[in-house]
């Protein structure tokens, strides 16, 4: 079982220890020279000097990560991925690009014969060793392809990874957990600074706690009657 790895930055090289920990051969690339060695030599990667050498060493229908920034980069590594790869080949776009760019790809590399997964990734650096949440968007027979990496880069085979629908639907997914996630670590910090108002709502809680407790209270003792 072999993958191949565009972009080797925290998460992308996170990704390629794990796959290759769990008995996968990545073969992999990054521009940045510095990148590629720090992986040099472990057991199940492989680095390649470029797209072309990385695409020769796959075989069979190919299945390639891209894990970089959203915008040109994911769209010209996409581009150059083009006359590289074959009818039924697999790409990934691994990052956080909008879900719109990535369904306009899929329809785009579908008349090509290509399949393409919009993936949204959480898990950072803590990935390698706790696994790395998945949401994919895409056909059915792609996510297939991918299902046998994405249960060894979820925290479990079963769990942390989702079909989430059709191309775009991941991304999508990935743009709701970011807005809640960043949503919550800018005002969580600012409420416990006003301990007013952090009091407010304690008290708030605990007194509508107190409420449904006395009512499931009530009620139990009249049934009983």
């Amino acid at each position: 079982m072999e993958i191949g790895i565009v972009g080797l930055g925290r998460m992308g090289a996170g990704m390629a220890r794990r796959l290759a920990r769990a008995g996968a051969h990545a073969i992999c690339y990054d521009r940045s020279e510095e990148a590629r060695k720090a992986l040099a030599g472990e057991a199940g990667i492989d680095c390649a000097e470029n797209l072309a050498a990385l695409c020769a060493r796959l075989s069979g229908e190919r299945v390639i990560i891209v894990m970089l920034p959203a915008g040109d980069p994911v769209e010209n590594t996409v581009k150059d991925l083009l006359p590289l790869c074959s009818s039924g080949d697999t790409i990934i776009d691994a990052g956080n690009s909008h879900y719109r760019d990535s369904m306009r790809r899929a329809m785009a590399l579908s008349q090509q014969g290509l399949r393409y997964i919009d993936a949204g990734v959480s898990g950072g650096v803590h990935g390698l060793e706790h696994g790395f949440c998945l949401m994919l968007g895409g056909t059915a027979k792609s996510i297939e392809i991918f299902e046998p990496f994405a249960r060894i880069l979820a925290p479990a085979p079963g769990n942390g990874w989702l079909h989430c629908g059709p191309s775009g639907a991941g991304h999508y997914a990935k743009m709701i957990h970011n807005g809640i996630e960043y949503g919550s670590s800018t005002s969580t910090p600012r409420a416990w600074r006003r301990p007013g108002v952090t009091a407010a709502w304690c008290a708030r809680g605990c007194s509508s706690c107190a409420a449904r407790s006395s009512r499931r209270t009530r009620s139990s003792r009249t049934s009983r009657r």
